[in-house]
């Protein structure tokens, strides 16, 4: 019996290894099905929706949540489930893109930096050092309120002061494996950098880098609902989380559902998101390996 479990984890790949960590980490692995249906409920309720998400019907305003509106309606008779799925597929896109685009920004700096050192390395990193030393969000009020309040001009301006951690983090993780001997037997090999870099040292960063786009995915969409809570984010009539929760304000006596329900959907998924990220760190961090 031992010999068969020892045999089984043998042929296992570092990937099965990972999933088989990340299913016994209960609280993550629950955060990523509600995130999950948080998703499949943004992305693919409106399809299925007989309302319009812009489309105002004063007859039935404020309407309580019911049977035919199980959400509710607003103070315009917008049907707020519809407007959730729509605002979510809003704040879930920008949250991603700006994961992506920091991911790739941070990945290419922190890499190319700690590669390559030396003069190279030393302007990158005081470029990342001012980058960080700017006060970020009076910066960002600015830029968002002469940005358009367009989708792609939230996910730019985000994703200008979303990288630099992930550069020193890339950074630091490939000045302790270039000198190893594996990374060694390559430049023998005749490898070019680029192949040394993006088949033998990148993967070793895989880890960190997992861990950060999700911290990153959770920083962008509260991010994005705090401009469009301030009026400085994506304008209508394209609805976001944030922009329904300042509509709600003055009725949150008369129909505190207006607040409650988006407010709710942000809360569940910033906590799945920061629960996922806490169960990928367990996951993907060797020493768990060497511990089971």
């Amino acid at each position: 019996m031992a010999s068969e479990l020892i045999q089984e984890q043998q042929t296992r790949t570092y990937w099965q290894d990972v999933w088989q960590r990340l299913r016994r980490h209960r609280v993550a692995l629950a955060a990523l099905i509600v995130f999950g249906l948080i998703i499949l409920y943004s992305t693919g309720g409106p399809l299925f929706s007989s309302y319009s998400v812009s489309k105002t019907d004063l007859r039935s305003r404020l309407i309580a949540p019911s049977t035919e509106h199980y959400f509710g309606t607003d103070e315009l008779g917008r049907d707020i489930a519809l407007r959730i799925m729509v605002g979510g597929r809003v704040s879930l896109f920008v949250g991603f893109s700006v994961a992506l685009v920091s991911l790739l920004i941070g990945v290419v700096i922190g890499s190319t930096s700690g590669y390559f050192g030396g003069h190279l390395d030393s302007v990158l990193m005081r470029f990342t050092d001012i980058m960080l030393s700017i006060p970020s969000l009076p910066l960002l009020l600015i830029l968002s309120r002469y940005g358009g309040g367009s989708v792609w001009s939230i996910i730019l301006i985000l994703s200008v002061f979303s990288w630099m951690g992930l550069a020193r983090i890339v950074r630091g993780t490939i000045l302790s494996i270039k000198q190893r001997d594996f990374v060694e037997a390559a430049r023998m090999t005749g490898a070019r950098n680029g192949r040394i870099v993006f088949r033998h040292i990148l993967p070793s960063t895989l880890a960190p880098v997992i861990v950060n786009a999700t911290l990153t995915l959770g920083f962008a969409i509260i991010a994005e609902s705090s401009l469009s809570y301030l009026g400085l984010g994506v304008q209508p009539p394209t609805p976001t989380w944030g922009q329904m929760l300042i509509g709600a304000q003055q009725f949150m006596e008369t129909a505190p559902w207006l607040a409650l329900i988006p407010g709710l959907f942000l809360f569940v998924t910033l906590l799945c998101i920061n629960f996922l990220g806490d169960g990928l760190r367990d996951a993907l961090d060797p020493k768990m390996t060497l511990q089971n």
